[in-house]
């Protein structure tokens, strides 16, 4: 039978004493029995609070700005937007443009939805022309509705002719 050793080295995670892997393993397979042995050795300890995260529960570090993650996080990773904020997991989340909206944990400004009477254009919310409505998360122009007896035309809302 012969034995390989694999040394990982995963940042964030400092291990007591070596993680035997007697099969070969996949890395994200090594990194689970990592995580796995991490959280037996760290039962005694007080888990991170909400909106931080960490391995031990004294070293607990803050959530970037506009982001949370539940009690007991022990990855960045899992720090996610707050609403009407969007960004990567563990990173700095941005504010949704105009005053827009967004479900908890939203990863592009795609899923930002803007306010009623204004649509999104490149990734700006855009305010429909005057006397215009649209519903909460248009996504075009096209979405913006002129009133009754009037119609679009180079983006503004036209009388129609009187017949």
């Amino acid at each position: 039978k012969i034995t390989t050793w694999v040394t990982v080295s995963v940042k964030s995670v400092r291990m007591e004493e070596p993680l035997r892997v007697d099969q070969p393993q996949s890395i994200s397979a090594v990194l689970r029995l990592v995580r796995k042995d991490r959280r037996e050795r760290n039962q005694n300890c007080v888990p991170c609070g909400e909106n931080t995260y960490g391995t031990d529960g004294v070293n607990c570090q803050s959530c970037p700005n506009h982001s949370t993650s539940p009690s007991g996080s022990d990855e960045l990773t899992d720090c996610v937007c707050k609403e009407n904020y969007y960004g990567a997991a563990g990173t700095e989340c941005k504010a949704c443009p105009g005053g827009g909206t967004s479900e908890k944990g939203s990863t592009t400004v795609t899923k930002c939805k803007c306010k009623v009477d204004h649509y999104m254009k490149s990734e700006e919310c855009k305010q429909c022309p005057s006397s215009a409505t649209a519903n909460e998360g248009s996504t075009s122009l096209n979405q913006c509705k002129c009133p009754v007896q009037h119609y679009m035309k180079n983006e503004e809302c036209k009388q129609c002719p009187q017949q």
